[in-house]
C-alpha cells in the first residue's frame, strides 16, 4: 500500500516538474506572450459624409504562431469598411474579388459600374479591407513597411437619405506609419472624376 502511495506521489509531481522546466526555458518574460505582441493603437473611425456614422475604420489585424519560444507573426494596420460602406471589387473568372482602383483623371460612370455589378463582373463588397502597413514580430521581426502606395479607392456608402458614390486616397506618414485619408470626394452624381 505504501509503495502505491509513493508511486502516485511521483506521478503527480512529474507534470509539475515538466511545467516548471518549460517555463524556465523560455527566452523572455512570460508576460510577453500574454500581451499583444503588435501593440496596436486603438481603432479610429472616419465619417466621410458628415452624418455622424463611421464610413471607414482605421484598424489592425495580425496573424502568427504561438509555438513558444519560436513564436512569430505579422502585424497589419489597415483601412476597413464600416457598416453600410462598400469597396468596389472586380470579379475574375473564378468570382474571386480584387479591389478596383482608379487613377487621377479617370472618369467613373456610376451607371456603367452598376451594370457591371448586375452582370457579375464587379461587386460592392462590405467587410472589405486594405492592408496599408505591416511589420513582423518574434521570429518574423521586421521594421514596418508600406504595402499600398496611395491610389484612389472607389466606394459607396448608404445613408438614410441616399446612396452616395465616391473615391478616397489613403496615405501613410513615412516617419510614424500613421494612416490617414488625404483626399476624397463623395457625391450622388452619376459621374465622378478623381483629381490629383
Amino acid at each position: 500500500m505504501r509503495t502505491h502511495l509513493v508511486i502516485m506521489t511521483k506521478l503527480c509531481l512529474l507534470p509539475i516538474l515538466f511545467l516548471w522546466l518549460y517555463c524556465t526555458a523560455q527566452p523572455t518574460d512570460p508576460d510577453f506572450y500574454l500581451d499583444d505582441p503588435c501593440h496596436f493603437p486603438p481603432d479610429s473611425s472616419i465619417d466621410l459624409n458628415g452624418d455622424g456614422i463611421a464610413d471607414l475604420i482605421i484598424g489592425s489585424n495580425s496573424w502568427g504562431t504561438d509555438d513558444v519560444p519560436s513564436s512569430g507573426g505579422n502585424c497589419f494596420r489597415q483601412i476597413r469598411t464600416a457598416q453600410d460602406t462598400y469597396f468596389l471589387n472586380t470579379l475574375d473568372y473564378r468570382n474571386s474579388p480584387s479591389l478596383e482602383y482608379a487613377q487621377p483623371g479617370d472618369t467613373l460612370h456610376i451607371p456603367e459600374i452598376e451594370l457591371s455589378v448586375q452582370q457579375y463582373k464587379m461587386v460592392w463588397q462590405n467587410n472589405d479591407m486594405i492592408n496599408m502597413i505591416a511589420w513582423g514580430y518574434g521570429t518574423h521581426h521586421t521594421a514596418w513597411e508600406i504595402l499600398e502606395e496611395p491610389v484612389y479607392i472607389i466606394f459607396k456608402t448608404v445613408t438614410t437619405d441616399a446612396v452616395l458614390f465616391g473615391w478616397f486616397r489613403p496615405g501613410v506618414d513615412s516617419l510614424t506609419g500613421e494612416i490617414r485619408i488625404e483626399k476624397y470626394e463623395l457625391s450622388s452624381n452619376n459621374i465622378i472624376t478623381p483629381m490629383k
